[in-house]
């Protein structure tokens, strides 16, 4: 069952070329957004919905938290009710998915995380032997471009990261979040890592309780103001001080 869950001199070409492109999903998207704003919260909240959907594609922000964790000292398993059954997924036995697992794993937003279990990232996956329950990856190999420069600049490219993790909804609040994180740990320990860490957007509050449970502390706060989808002004607060980023965003 699925889950419902330096400037460069071209630059002005490039602007031109991002103020244009329009996506329709993201307008279907954003029309869906003003509808059930309306239908929710009222004509006032669905005008102020309806502003963000023509500023958007010219600027919009992006507000992450950035933690992580010390593996230094041991960790108990997590204790698992007689429904649930945690898979360890790896490159020697991701032929072993059914189909309908694999179907379940292969949204668009999902892919790359998926085809980087072949390279060496790792897939946790619970299911009650019918449905998928809650999945998470271990990033192992390198991060992407977008967020080596957005988020693990500094000295975190090399760390492991645990990402993409999503609970589905009649499975929420049973910890499940917080105890797959618990054994991503444990893994990452038998591995001889020292550390790990994920981020998550600043407004998903059940991750960050989630990831503060299973031990992760608050490192680094990046608000990003994007311009044209391309130019980033972003603030990093880490140590108790802030400062300025001026870059371009990834592809």
């Amino acid at each position: 069952m699925p889950l419902k869950w330096h400037m460069s001199t071209n630059i002005s070409s490039r602007v031109d070329s991002s103020a244009r492109a329009v996506d329709p999903t993201v307008v279907h998207s954003s029309i869906a957004k003003v509808k059930q704003t309306w239908q929710t919260r009222g004509p006032f909240a669905a005008a102020v919905a309806i502003l963000e959907t023509f500023v958007r594609p010219l600027f919009r922000l992006r507000r992450r938290l950035l933690f992580m964790v010390l593996l230094d000292h041991p960790r108990t398993s997590s204790e698992w009710n007689v429904s649930e059954h945690l898979l360890i997924i790896g490159a020697n036995n991701q032929k072993d998915l059914s189909p309908r697992v694999t179907a379940f794993l292969s949204t668009v937003d999902q892919q790359d995380d998926l085809r980087g279990v072949k390279d060496g990232n790792i897939l946790f996956l619970v299911t009650n032997g019918i449905e998928c329950l809650h999945r998470g990856y271990i990033r192992l190999i390198d991060p992407g471009a977008s967020d080596a420069k957005s988020v693990f600049f500094g000295g975190f490219e090399n760390a492991p990261e645990i990402r993409s993790c999503e609970t589905a909804p009649q499975a929420r609040g049973k910890g499940l979040y917080r105890r797959v994180l618990n054994e991503q740990l444990r893994y990452l320990q038998a591995l001889g890592h020292d550390r790990a860490v994920l981020y998550v957007m600043a407004e998903n509050v059940a991750s960050i309780k989630g990831a503060t449970a299973a031990g992760f502390k608050l490192t680094r706060t990046l608000h990003d103001w994007i311009v044209f989808n391309l130019l980033v002004f972003q603030r990093v607060r880490e140590a108790g001080s802030a400062r300025w980023r001026l870059f371009l965003r990834s592809r």
